[in-house]
């Protein structure tokens, strides 16, 4: 999936009647109710809450940028994806009203679930935007593996994370939920030749989709390597001074598999940096799945806040001037 979307202000609502506190039952005083409610959850029928409460408590900005940097630099793998990316432009002309475009999508996806009015109405929109690039990528959006695989690699994102800096995956009952969350994503999703379609049955499934099509042999092209220059540096931009964009840049390679830095010509990351962020990233694993507190802040309120909006309000204009300029 490639989102080049036009700018629009504002942050997905919360419309959920629970807003993220306790369920009835579990102690308003616990430190980690979060983890507890997921565990009592039935990821047959419940999957859309657990995925609102790991949006609200165990995602934040930071984690999604650097998915969102290292997603597409995955997602382009084939030629075509990298091309339509490329071609519009905005992930270099206004790289962070692009991630701040995109990520919107997901939020409202992760908060309000598939079967919300809201999300099926952003879904058809979705939809619409990327039907009005068909002709001018032909070589984009046509293979229905490639959706597939977009897919997969979000379901499966935290997973991979995890295997590359040797932690423990995620309980089965979050693997399923993350499944069936995507299943119905996907139902809603269509392509310029239908609906897509051969959605895996199983979260391992999507895990094996997508490690062997990123293992695919496709000729290079130059296209994939603009893309990832341009994803490392939206995130150091957004995060980081200059003087440090070398770390930053250790850090996205870091997270992106050996097969997707070859296939873009990508330098492999210093290996002493890589060894640091991935002990680093398995000591917030460890510490997340058993005794860190669940935050006290939903992250819906952070993207709702003053200051947050602000910065968005901000970047987002500056990006329209310099484009103008």
């Amino acid at each position: 999936m490639y989102d080049d979307t036009t700018a629009h202000s504002g942050s997905p609502a919360v419309t959920t009647t629970e807003p993220g506190g306790p369920a009835a039952g579990l102690s308003r005083r616990s430190r980690r109710w979060v983890d507890e409610e997921i565990a009592r959850l039935d990821p047959e029928t419940d999957y859309e809450r657990i995925v609102h409460l790991i949006a609200e408590y165990k995602l934040n900005d930071f984690v999604m940028n650097l998915n969102y940097a290292t997603g597409f630099m995955a997602n382009t793998v084939p030629p075509g994806g990298s091309d339509a990316i490329a071609g519009t432009g905005k992930a270099d002309s206004k790289p962070q009203t692009r991630y701040l475009d995109t990520v919107k999508f997901f939020w409202q996806w992760f908060f309000d679930g598939p079967s919300h009015p809201d999300v099926q109405a952003s879904l058809k929109r979705l939809n619409r935007l990327h039907a009005h690039l068909y002709d001018k990528f032909p070589q984009s959006f046509r293979d229905n593996d490639e959706w597939l695989f977009t897919v997969a690699n979000l379901a499966c994102g935290a997973d991979r994370m995890r295997d590359l800096v040797g932690a423990p995956r995620q309980p089965r009952n979050v693997q399923i939920a993350w499944h069936h969350f995507w299943r119905d994503i996907t139902a809603q999703m269509t392509g310029p030749n239908g609906q897509v379609h051969s959605y895996p049955d199983s979260y391992e499934g999507l895990l094996e989709l997508a490690e062997d099509y990123e293992r695919r042999q496709y000729e290079y092209t130059p296209t994939g390597r603009q893309v990832c220059e341009a994803m490392i540096r939206q995130f150091n931009e957004r995060f980081l001074p200059r003087p440090l964009h070398r770390v930053g840049r250790t850090l996205v390679l870091s997270f992106a598999s050996p097969a997707v830095r070859k296939r873009h010509g990508m330098e492999d990351p210093n290996p002493v940096g890589r060894w640091i962020f991935h002990r680093i990233f398995q000591v917030i694993f460890f510490a997340q799945d058993h005794f860190l507190p669940d935050p006290k802040t939903p992250t819906s309120e952070v993207l709702q806040s003053p200051k947050y909006q602000a910065w968005r309000k901000d970047v987002v204009q500056q990006e329209r001037a310099a484009k103008a300029a």
